[in-house]
Parts: C-alpha cells; sequence; structure tokens
C-alpha cells in the first residue's frame, strides 16, 4: 500500500489554493481594466481576490504548521540524512515566511482599496 507523500489536509488545501490561484489571472485582468477605464467595480474584483488570497493564505498556513514536524521528518528520512534543523527552526521559517506574504498582500489590498 501506497502512503501519500503528504496528508490528506494538506493535499486538500494545496488543491483549493492552486484552483484560486488559477483565478488570479482573471482578478488581474479585470483590475487593470479597471484603472484602464477608472472603472471601481473592476478593482472591486481585485480587492475581493487580494483578500481572498490572504485567507488561503492564513489557512495554508495553519496546516503547513500543524504538520512542519511531520514533514522534516519525512523529508530527513527520504534523503538519508540528520541534520541540525528542528522543528522550531522549520516553524520560525514557515513564519516569517507566512509574515512576508501578508504584509505584501495586506499593502497590496490598501493601494487597490485606496483607488
Amino acid at each position: 500500500v501506497d502512503r501519500p507523500s503528504h496528508s490528506l489536509a494538506l493535499q486538500v488545501v494545496a488543491l483549493v489554493a492552486i484552483v484560486f490561484h488559477s483565478l488570479a489571472f482573471f482578478a488581474g485582468l479585470k483590475g487593470l481594466m479597471g484603472i484602464m477605464f477608472r472603472d471601481p467595480q473592476r478593482l472591486r474584483i481585485l480587492l475581493l481576490y487580494q483578500i481572498g488570497e490572504m485567507l488561503v493564505a492564513v489557512v495554508m498556513f495553519a496546516v503547513r504548521e500543524i504538520e512542519a514536524c511531520e514533514e522534516l521528518h519525512r523529508l530527513q528520512s527520504l534523503r538519508h540524512v540528520s541534520s541540525d534543523t528542528g522543528c522550531g527552526t522549520v516553524r520560525f521559517f514557515l513564519l516569517a515566511e507566512f509574515c512576508i506574504h501578508e504584509c505584501l498582500f495586506t499593502y497590496f489590498s490598501y493601494i487597490i482599496w485606496s483607488l
């Protein structure tokens, strides 16, 4: 019996994130058209996408944070190496990545909202 490389929760959240990210192209086009034609209705679509992206990132962060130790153990067993990198270090870098992402997208949302 083959075990999946990731947990079911992580696979589902990753699938939802991929589907949601596929909407980015269309939201970006709507935003571009909204800027070109000075149409606030089209800019709202881009703003809604930005807010949705931040919500998807929160859920993805929560699932990745919960499973960080298991993922680290799995990667170390695949490479057959023991690293000094601990679970706390992995969780810290996940938190740092999440904070940078959320700060940028919050700022982008503020810019779009102020237009």
